[in-house]
């Protein structure tokens, strides 16, 4: 561990995870996370413990064959959760008495949970029977024939007519099951604060987000980012198959989306992947590991640690590329905190009730191509949830965008019209929100004003970057410094973002495509110094792929 920790600070890194494996000895794992921790101490690398709970066999398995019945090691299950609670409070017992503590410690990697048996059933009718004391208006809602409360069931394969199937249940399943999973870990963080208050705490999640049914045995990502003390996530950046020379948007959106959750806390890469294998260069090989960690932290990464499955280390030049891509990021850190602390006047809607409808099909496609258009105007984007907008509004909002969205509570559609009314700026689809969470059909509409910009077409990301260039003409943006064609028009597959810092102007750009593009500059400037590689920017000019440029 010593010449490990030495190793990455002689190639200018300076972050590292140990994992921590559910069915590890105790005594072992306490000598080695000693270990570490001095050796990072030496070397001032700040470290984090990861719980790796699915890494589980031998006696445990032994134990309780049906934990993994789900298909995923279900924290649920009774035993095992009294068994890793237990786990918990050791670990972070003997990380909260090192001289030198970890900065973070991540309770679980891609928690998953499946409530059941009775006591869960008869809880659920419980709040069931509070939410519709009227069973004849219980059935109408869910399109059920319940002769009874306690013929309500929760789990189960069921024919798709059937009410375990309509909008209105999984709705109410789904928000109580993953309230039960907040209460869990809520439980767990008040534990570990008791005994190690100055260790902050943190789940690491999935690259999910965006995948139809995850809601199903997930955790709440917002409740998490309001619950943990850091976001901790996964992110894989690898070679595009379309348009792109990466796999854009996917990454760079999850990672938006967890920055948007809690714009203040940090966003760490416990589990940072760049895949390389199979890319056909040295050079093609650099330029994607570069641009990945480049993309990443501009994206709102606050730090990163490489895989140690990452394919990055069996090639020489890709290692090299990721240390020195890390060494200048260090190097120009104020600059791009800057850049990750510049309040987004673009945001998208994105809505849980959404996500839990019909598996969030179509509305987490379309989020995915509104992002990946508008990302391409310039300006930076965030998402915005139905609870925030309940809780803050959209005041400071100059450009919202509503994808094919399909439900929100009332409290949300009615914040989202007096927006329009008050003559917000907004890009949408013709027919927006036409349900309410529970799956049931709205009266009235969000009506078209003169700032409203219908994306039209295919819902497919040119459209949302048109909307964004509709809106630049409307004039609700500021003037900036951002890429354009020689008509004046955003080009797709060129990202950019504009920050001052005490009176300097900075411009971050990158040509996501496989192909060099002619790029012209509109707003303030037209020429620069590249901070990256230290060399004179002038425009008009190719901008090469994959060749990030401050």
């Amino acid at each position: 561990l010593a010449q490990q920790v030495e190793w990455l600070k002689n190639h200018g890194l300076n972050f590292a995870v140990l994992p921590f494996q559910a069915n590890a000895d105790a005594g072992q794992f306490s000598a080695r996370m000693a270990a570490l921790a001095e050796a990072a101490h030496a070397q001032n690398v700040p470290w984090v413990l990861q719980l790796e709970h699915s890494s589980i066999a031998g006696p445990i398995m032994d134990t309780w064959p049906e934990l993994l019945e789900a298909g995923f090691v279900n924290l649920a299950h009774g035993g095992f959760s009294q068994a890793y609670r237990a786990m918990l409070r050791d670990v972070i017992g003997l990380a909260g008495m090192q001289q030198h503590a970890p900065v973070g410690f991540s309770i679980a990697y891609d928690p998953r949970f499946q409530y059941g048996g009775e006591s869960v059933r008869q809880a659920f009718i419980e709040r069931v029977m509070e939410r519709y004391p009227d069973r004849i208006d219980l059935n109408r809602l869910w399109r059920a024939h319940l002769a009874a409360y306690d013929e309500i069931t929760i789990w189960g394969e069921h024919p798709d007519h059937s009410y375990q199937n309509q909008r209105a249940y999984q709705y109410e399943w789904q928000h109580f099951h993953r309230g039960l999973i907040t209460l869990f870990f809520s439980g767990i963080k008040q534990e570990l604060a008791a005994i190690a208050p100055n260790v902050p705490v943190m789940v690491t999640l999935p690259e999910s987000a965006f995948q139809p049914g995850e809601t199903r045995n997930t955790p709440s990502r917002e409740d998490m980012a309001g619950l943990m003390d850091i976001n901790g996530c996964v992110a894989a950046f690898e070679p595009g198959t379309g348009l792109y020379a990466m796999n854009y948007p996917l990454p760079h959106a999850y990672i938006t989306l967890m920055r948007s959750y809690a714009p203040h806390k940090p966003v760490l890469l416990l589990d940072f992947d760049i895949n390389v294998r199979g890319m056909d260069s040295v050079r093609h090989r650099e330029a994607l590991v570069h641009s990945a960690v480049w993309e990443a932290v501009m994206t709102g990464a606050t730090g990163m640690a490489l895989s140690p499955q990452s394919s990055v280390h069996q090639y020489p030049e890709a290692l090299a590329a990721y240390a020195h891509a890390a060494m200048d990021v260090n190097r120009l850190a104020p600059v791009i905190a800057a850049f990750q602390q510049t309040p987004a006047p673009t945001a998208i809607l994105f809505s849980e009730a959404s996500k839990i409808m019909d598996d969030g099909i179509p509305h987490l496609e379309s989020a995915r191509f509104a992002f990946e258009g508008a990302s391409f105007a310039g300006f930076p984007v965030r998402f915005m949830t139905e609870k925030q907008i309940e809780r803050t509004g959209l005041g400071d909002i100059k450009v919202l965008i509503l994808p094919n969205t399909m439900a929100v509570p009332d409290e949300t559609f009615e914040q989202l019209a007096t927006y329009v009314e008050e003559d917000g700026m907004v890009a949408r689809v013709g027919t927006p929100i036409p349900y309410n969470e529970k799956g049931h059909s709205r009266s009235d509409v969000i009506r078209a004003t003169a700032n409203t910009v219908l994306v039209r077409g295919m819902n497919l990301p040119t459209e949302y970057l048109h909307a964004m260039d509709a809106a630049l003409v409307g004039g609700v943006l500021p003037e900036i410094a951002r890429p354009v064609n020689a008509f004046g028009y955003p080009i797709e597959g060129v990202r950019s973002r504009y920050v001052t810092l005490d009176g300097e102007s900075y411009l971050y750009i990158i040509n996501l495509r496989h192909a060099s593009v002619p790029v012209h500059l509109a707003g303030l400037a037209v020429s620069g110094r590249d901070l990256i590689r230290g060399r004179d920017i002038s425009f008009p000019r190719e901008l090469q792929p994959l060749d990030p440029m401050l």
